[in-house]
């Protein structure tokens, strides 16, 4: 509905819940046209406590946008909903997230240093190219996605492709698949934990580029990922 528009402060009031998504492809990079999509001009968001999801497209490219708190209770930030809006400051992101969509934070370095997400389920390659410098809670994911928009190689990234300042992170038990490049050009980094007492299958270069960075494993599993597929490597 405004997409395009010189709007530069929308207050979302009432009992609202969602904003809608949009899955057309218009946009250069193949996303959709959401709601505020491309609102040059759009400076600040006020979102209701009632919101729960941001949906897909919302506020691509909305390039002026740095005033926008995530309120507590929602829970999910769709595909490509922030995509290209990378001067958007995020102090906290809300423990009551569960879905984070893919290409969301790319080249936003405005974002918490520390991730802790309690509760997430679902993550799509989200914070590529990010500020962020420490991965401390993944909550229940069982799988990391990986994006090709950003990333024209034979594999694409993950969700921490390329974030140059991130030195920690820790994947829960509950991850059965590292999905294709993880922290590809993680350089920084200097220490991942895996949780999973059970290898995790792996996509393309998962840990490409880290500087040999140590990867700890629980201490009964040594010999079980020495000898999985993929991990001896």
């Amino acid at each position: 509905a405004f997409a395009r528009s010189g709007v530069t402060k929308v207050v979302i009031g009432g009992n609202a819940s969602s904003i809608a998504g949009n899955n057309q492809v218009e946009y250069v990079y193949g996303h959709g046209i959401g709601v505020f999509s491309l609102c040059a001009s759009l400076i600040e968001v006020v979102l209701p406590s009632s919101m729960k999801t941001l949906g897909r497209n919302s506020f691509v490219k909305c390039t002026a946008l740095v005033k926008r708190e995530l309120p507590e209770g929602l829970t999910k930030i769709d595909d490509n909903a922030l995509t290209d809006s990378i001067n958007l400051v995020i102090s906290k992101f809300p423990e009551s997230l569960i879905y984070i969509g893919g290409n969301n934070f790319y080249q936003n370095n405005n974002l918490p240093e520390v991730i802790n997400l309690p509760n997430l389920q679902t993550l799509g390659a989200a914070f590529m190219k990010s500020n962020i410098k420490r991965v401390e809670n993944l909550g229940k994911i069982t799988a990391t996605g990986s994006s090709s928009i950003y990333y024209p190689t034979n594999y694409g990234a993950g969700p921490f492709a390329d974030c140059k300042e991130l030195e920690y992170i820790e994947v829960p038990a509950t991850v059965t698949n590292i999905g294709n490049g993880f922290v590809v050009n993680c350089t920084a980094l200097k220490a991942i934990v895996l949780r999973n007492p059970t290898p995790a299958t792996l996509g393309v270069s998962p840990f490409n580029n880290t500087n040999n960075c140590p990867i700890y494993v629980p201490d009964a599993s040594v010999d079980a990922y020495k000898n999985a597929s993929g991990w001896s490597s």
